[in-house]
């Protein structure tokens, strides 16, 4: 047993991974390698004889969150690894960790060597960024097995001052339309039933390689079978206005949910160009109303950034207007946090007291309001795709992506 400890490929391999869809694809990437090489994956950091850490830094709380399991794991006695966007955004932060070993994120397909050479007491820091992406072609494990999130392009053409992840995933660079198409197929093929685009920016798909995110779309509706739902990424609102008309003929499609996220973050123009979000208030208006008046039934998400340093009394009132005009059917509230490195954490920052306060009525507000209210006595197809085994239920989501939850029924 001893010498079986070593054997490349027998140990047990924990991977945790924070944050947002593009950070879970590439999490399930890195459980299909690992798995296919021999590791056993288990789900806690008790049973594991290496922890892999893929981390978000998009909020000061779940960059926290990670550093925290990282600091558990190396108490417990385990070989770590530390990948995403933490590693690869802070390299102040990486130096400091003694014993972990590191991958940024554009290395995810090195992740077996990475875990290999930890395991064998090595720490290994592969933190260079490359210029190309990962295959789509990687193996996986998906955590819902029906569902499948498909990165179509990484980084972003933003610069956000309050933005820490435009330094982990750099400018936009696209996958082409073929090789999406490719793993979407793929993905139907083994059972998938639900698809879900992930970006930092939708909107700005293809800029880098001659195509744009409605060529993207179309392609990949048409190659869908029946059956299969696709869901659109987040985009901001700068790149996708170009293309709004396009869009909602996408949205209006059989097969793609009435679903957008668009995140506004502030109602204040003052604000927003304090942020340098590089839109207008009356330009994401337009948008949203566009959007509402094509598809009455859409699901809009949004974000909202509570207490940035340049917001006055009036420009959060400006927001809770926004907020109540909108009735957004999903908002992510968050309180603002300076981000280490970033030109927002250079600003005077709000009393902490004001900030949770403005969250707080945010978010009393959003909770204030029934958003399936229009449901009420409508019959309405609906396409199941995951599984909440704690409470014994299966979630589906109807074609404007209403959430619906039955008693379990997926076995």
């Amino acid at each position: 047993a001893g010498a079986e400890a070593y054997l490349p490929g027998r140990q047990r391999v924990y991977v945790r991974t924070f944050g947002c869809p593009h950070n879970a694809s590439d999490g399930e990437y890195m459980m299909g390698q690992l798995r296919d090489y021999g590791y056993t994956l288990v789900d806690s950091i008790e049973e594991c004889d290496a922890c892999v850490v893929n981390s978000c830094t998009v909020k000061h709380p779940s960059e926290t969150r990670a550093i925290n399991l990282v600091d558990s794991a190396q108490k417990a006695g385990k070989h770590v690894v530390l990948a995403g966007c933490v590693p690869s955004s802070d390299k102040k932060l990486a130096e400091s960790l003694e014993g972990v070993s590191m991958l940024d994120v554009t290395q995810l397909d090195r992740i077996v060597e990475v875990v290999e050479e930890s395991v064998k007491g090595h720490t290994v820091k592969l933190l260079q960024k490359r210029k190309d992406l990962p295959s789509l072609a990687l193996p996986k494990v998906r955590k819902d097995r029906y569902s499948e999130i498909i990165t179509i392009n990484a980084g972003c053409l933003g610069s956000c001052t309050f933005c820490k992840t435009k330094s982990a995933r750099g400018k936009v660079v696209s996958y082409p339309i073929g090789e999406i198409v490719a793993r979407a197929k793929q993905v139907a093929a083994e059972g998938v039933c639900h698809i879900e685009l992930a970006s930092e920016d939708m909107g700005a798909y293809g800029v880098d390689i001659g195509t744009n995110i409605v060529e993207l779309l179309n392609a990949v509706c048409d190659a869908l079978p029946s059956g299969v739902m696709l869901r659109t990424g987040m985009t901001n609102p700068p790149y996708i206005m170009q293309h709004i008309d396009g869009i909602i003929e996408v949205l209006k499609r059989p097969n793609v949910h009435a679903f957008m996220h668009i995140p506004v973050q502030s109602g204040s123009d003052a604000v927003l160009q304090s942020m340098r979000r590089e839109y207008t208030i009356a330009e994401f208006s337009h948008l949203a109303d566009r959007l509402k008046a094509a598809i009455p039934d859409l699901f809009l998400l949004s974000d909202i950034i509570a207490g940035f340093p340049a917001e006055s009394k009036q420009d959060w009132e400006a927001t809770m207007d926004l907020v109540r005009k909108y009735q957004f059917q999903g908002l992510h509230i968050s309180q603002f946090y300076a981000r280490p490195g970033t030109p927002a954490a250079r600003m005077r920052p709000l009393n902490s007291k004001v900030i949770k306060e403005r969250w707080r009525e945010c978010t009393d507000f959003t909770d204030s309001y029934n958003r399936n209210a229009g449901l009420e006595g409508r019959t309405e197809r609906v396409w199941f795709s995951a599984t909440e085994e704690q409470r014994g239920q299966t979630i589906g989501r109807t074609k404007a992506f209403a959430k619906v939850l039955v008693q379990r029924d997926d076995r």
